[in-house]
Formats: C-alpha cells, sequence, structure tokens
C-alpha cells in the first residue's frame, strides 16, 4: 500500500481525490491533506508517508519550493507534481526541485492511479500529455535544436544537447527497442513483458541508455530520442 499525503490549496481538489483513491482496491491510502506547502512540512513531521501529490501554484509556499524542501527534508519521501501547469519552464522547475512524476490535472484517474504506482515502484512518470507536447517541441524545431528549458536541470538540458551530437550507432539494437518503448510510456515491467525480458535486464539498458546519451532522466532520455530521429 503507497501512503499518500495529498497538498492542494482547493478542498474540493483535495476531497476529489480522496474519493477517487477510494476505488484502489488498497493499492493507494491517503494518510493526510495539506492546502500549503508549509503545511506539508508540518505533516511530515509527524506522519509517515511515501509520496507526495503536489500542486504547483499555492498560496505561500508554492508547489516547487515545498518539493525542494520535501526531498531535502524527507529524502525517502517521493513527489509527483499534479499540476494544470502544462509548459516545459514550470516542468524544469519541478525536476529541477527533485519532483520524480509529473501528471496533469486533466488525467483519468487510471493514469493518475499508474503514475502514483510507477513512483512507488522506483520510476519516474511523466503524464502522456506532458511527453507529447515535449515530443511535439523537439520534432517541430531547427535540426539541432537543444531546449533551453528542457525536462532537468540547466545542465541536463546542456547534455541532452550535447547527447544529440553522439552517434546513434553507439545505441545496441536491443537498447533502441526500449528506447522507443520508453518514448512510448511504458515502465520498465511492462517493457520487460513485451521483450520477453525480466525487470532488471530492462532497468540496465535504461542506465546504458542514460550513460550513453548523458541525459539524467527521462524526460531528457525521450528529448534525446526525439531530437536523433530514433522514435517510431
Amino acid at each position: 500500500m503507497v501512503k499518500v499525503i495529498i497538498v492542494d490549496d482547493h478542498k474540493l481538489v483535495r476531497e476529489g481525490l480522496k474519493s477517487m483513491f477510494l476505488q484502489s482496491d488498497g493499492e493507494v491510502s491517503i494518510v493526510g491533506e495539506a492546502a500549503s506547502g508549509a503545511q506539508a512540512l508540518e505533516l511530515l513531521e509527524n506522519q509517515e508517508a511515501d509520496m507526495v501529490l503536489m500542486d504547483f501554484d499555492m498560496y505561500g509556499m508554492n508547489g516547487v519550493e515545498a518539493t525542494r524542501q520535501v526531498r531535502e527534508r524527507f529524502p525517502e519521501v517521493k513527489v509527483l507534481m499534479l499540476t494544470m501547469m502544462e509548459s516545459d519552464k514550470f516542468i524544469t522547475e519541478a525536476l529541477q526541485a527533485g519532483a520524480q512524476g509529473y501528471v496533469l490535472k486533466t488525467a483519468s484517474y487510471k493514469e493518475l492511479l499508474h503514475a502514483v504506482l510507477t513512483l512507488a515502484d522506483g520510476e519516474e512518470y511523466f503524464s502522456t500529455d506532458i511527453a507529447r507536447m515535449l515530443l511535439r517541441k523537439v520534432q517541430s524545431a531547427p535540426s539541432g535544436y537543444a531546449p533551453s528549458h528542457g525536462p532537468g536541470t540547466g545542465q541536463d538540458a546542456q547534455s541532452a544537447g550535447a547527447a544529440a551530437q553522439a552517434p546513434p550507432a553507439s545505441i545496441s539494437p536491443r537498447e533502441l527497442e526500449v528506447l522507443r518503448l520508453i518514448g512510448k510510456g511504458y515502465t520498465n515491467s511492462q517493457i520487460g513483458e513485451i521483450l520477453f525480458n525480466s525487470r532488471r535486464t530492462i532497468e540496465t539498458h535504461r542506465q546504458n541508455l542514460l550513460e550513453k546519451t548523458g541525459a539524467n532522466n527521462t524526460a531528457t532520455l525521450i528529448l534525446y530520442a526525439a531530437s536523433n530521429g530514433l522514435l517510431d
């Protein structure tokens, strides 16, 4: 069971999320809620939690600063951004602060539950709409484009841009298969089932891809793949 705290300054949103997760058949338990980043930090002092669902735009301490402090003070707690903010600038800020996932509030309950369970399983997750937006941005840009505000830190964006200069031949055929499935949003476990490999093998391929491309997270890895025309 994943113990989750909801952080959002709209009570209706918090109530709606709590009601939705009652459908999770015990996979997710809402153990607390907060209307601000400051309240979330106070709650975490006394409430054990595995994850925080964090809104971006809140009064007082916003979601980015709250995420940064959660990750610094409670490093075992994962942060999934749940927001209406879909600009790549906001995604960058969230990932710089330490968020491991980013989902839009327009997502379905099924996708949100999948995102929560994916993070709990030790992987990153980015909303389908976010991934598509980033891919469109790269695919419509001039050749050699490296985003100035791509996901991750500024260093991540620079490394992804530098990686775009590396010869795709350095990636093995199997790694290319894994990369394309990552680009479609599949998790390590799902890719393992598709390719008839163990999850551990897929994790190794993913780590090799990160090292070969110079990407520091899944988002910059997808940007690398799009920049080099490696996606289907």
